[in-house]
């Protein structure tokens, strides 16, 4: 009887990516596997319905009860809860967050009641997860139905990934053991070799390799000079040969710090010109141990002590001449006070907005719109294009995207996604019920 698989929270359809990728499919529709997915996000899904020719339902999986989960019968439970509750930047709220509130609605309510529970559960959500409330009362749920399960931590950068995206991930099964029991009941900070043919501490290649050459002429993904002007210094800046990416979130293209790195397409010889005609003597490499080079980190690469002396130079231009255009609106612009004439009290100013603000030093000609090119214009900084991001978070070739998608709203859905290769392996290693 072909298998069947209930995809929750499904977005892009990360697992359903994983899970052909596991069976060496050639495309997301190939296999008689049956699929039912479940997602509010109308984008997300239609990148789904793309690329694996159905729709996912958009019900509230908080309504979802017993028998409606029953009836579909599914071997395999796929899902990445929202996050939000468990991240390090939120509130942290756990099971008291809204946005759990489906999963354990699910878990501790539903969980319970089902007459045909699934053989398989693979989880997948943030650090801080396995820490959570959330996950007391998953594994709670799990033991009492007699699964037995096992937790990994994995960074995809030790599987030969050049991208940081370490994730929790839970596997249970019922009815047959794991074929590495060593693992079972406990969060392990690593996965062996036999684990779905994980290879830990793997050195990972350049990202050379993951990169879409057409990318470099797109003007959509440059970063902007309102951008490099206002937060040039705080972007994580990589070049093609080298062995690392920091994680894309949701906010990639919106914020420059912690949202995925930026791509340098200058050559060395592109540095060292641009830092010659800012004044910099390239025979003379000076001891600048202590340059801020904010988020920058060359030093994985070939290069060479004059291209970091040069990177160091033009980032120092850049600190002085943004330090003589600094917004001054807060003082300047600011009405005068007032008195309330019947208390004699100060009536309190309602604060300057952002959008007022950008105005008033607009109307100054300094900040940042009217200024001339910013220094660091010469790196030719750009955002890693959408299907770019996709590969690095181990998405196959053939996974597309809707040409009507923005850049935004692509990395916005891929920052909620997985990496596909990594649940790949896991699949394997989940689903195999042979000998131990």
């Amino acid at each position: 009887m072909p298998m069947k698989v209930l995809e929750l929270y499904s977005g892009v359809g990360g697992h359903h990516a994983a899970f052909a990728l596991a069976q060496n499919y050639s495309n997301g529709r190939e296999g008689s596997v049956s699929f039912f997915a479940f997602d509010v996000n109308e984008q997300a899904n239609s990148v789904y319905a793309l690329n694996f020719g159905e729709t996912p339902s958009s019900k509230d999986i908080a309504r979802l009860e017993a028998h409606n989960l029953d009836s579909m019968g599914a071997d395999l439970w796929a899902m990445s809860p929202p996050c939000q509750p468990y991240t390090r930047n939120g509130s942290r709220l756990e099971s008291d967050d809204a946005r759990a509130r489906s999963f354990i609605s699910l878990m501790q309510t539903q969980f319970p009641l089902l007459q045909r529970p699934p053989s398989h559960i693979l989880l997948e959500n943030v650090l801080g997860f396995e820490r959570s409330d959330s996950f007391e009362a998953l594994t709670k749920a799990l033991e009492v139905s007699k699964y037995t399960w096992q937790g990994y931590i994995i960074n995809p950068n030790t599987c030969g990934i050049p991208n940081s995206r370490p994730r929790f991930y839970l596997l249970a099964k019922r009815g047959s053991p794991f074929k590495v029991s060593k693992g079972n009941g406990k969060c392990n900070n690593s996965a062996s070799a036999e684990i779905g043919g994980l290879i830990q501490s793997e050195t990972p290649t350049s990202i050379q390799s993951y990169l879409v050459p057409s990318a470099d002429l797109d003007p959509a993904l440059l970063v902007s000079h309102r951008s490099l002007w206002k937060a040039g210094d705080q972007y994580d800046i990589v070049r093609p040969h080298s062995a690392r990416t920091c994680c894309f979130t949701k906010g990639y293209g919106q914020f420059a710090r912690g949202t995925g790195s930026v791509l340098c397409m200058a050559s060395d010889l592109e540095i060292l010109s641009a830092a010659v005609q800012l004044g910099f003597d390239k025979t003379v490499v000076e001891n600048q141990s202590n340059a801020n080079l904010g988020q920058t980190n060359w030093n994985d690469g070939d290069n060479s002590e004059s291209v970091i002396s040069a990177l160091q130079f033009i980032f120092a231009v850049y600190r002085e001449r943004k330090a003589q255009h600094k917004p001054m609106h807060s003082k300047e612009y600011e009405p005068a006070p007032r008195v309330n004439i019947a208390t004699g009290k100060l009536i309190k100013q309602k604060n300057v907005s952002a959008k007022r603000k950008r105005e008033i030093d607009m109307e100054r000609g300094s900040w940042p719109d009217q200024l001339e090119a910013c220094p660091i214009a010469a790196l030719r900084l750009r955002h890693f294009s959408v299907k770019e991001v996709a590969r690095l978070q181990g998405f196959p070739k053939w996974f597309e995207f809707p040409a009507n998608l923005t850049n935004e709203q692509g990395w916005k859905l891929l920052g909620n996604s997985i990496n596909v290769k990594i649940v790949s392996g896991l699949m394997k290693f989940l689903l195999d019920d042979g000998p131990q």
